[in-house]
């Protein structure tokens, strides 16, 4: 839905915006604290899952597109 993009997007900003700090909770390295927690949240289970699965397949996405639009760009460039 809208609101669990809006969670993921907020997700990567605060992640963006880290500066020198090392992001504890969530990361790759930390979801086995999940099992700590009282309760299951759903924010938390949606940001691990962005992170193990969503982000690299993301990433893969926006890296093939950029070079699709550069071999574009070098295409019209030729012509």
């Amino acid at each position: 839905s809208e609101d669990d993009w809006e969670t993921v997007y907020d997700l990567e900003d605060e992640f963006a915006r880290r500066g020198h700090f090392t992001r504890l909770f969530p990361s790759e390295e930390s979801m086995d604290l999940l099992n700590y927690f009282q309760s299951p949240r759903f924010n938390n289970a949606l940001n691990c899952a962005w992170l193990l699965y969503g982000r690299a397949s993301y990433m893969k996405s926006m890296h093939i597109l950029e070079e699709s639009r550069g071999a574009k760009d070098s295409e019209e460039w030729g012509k």
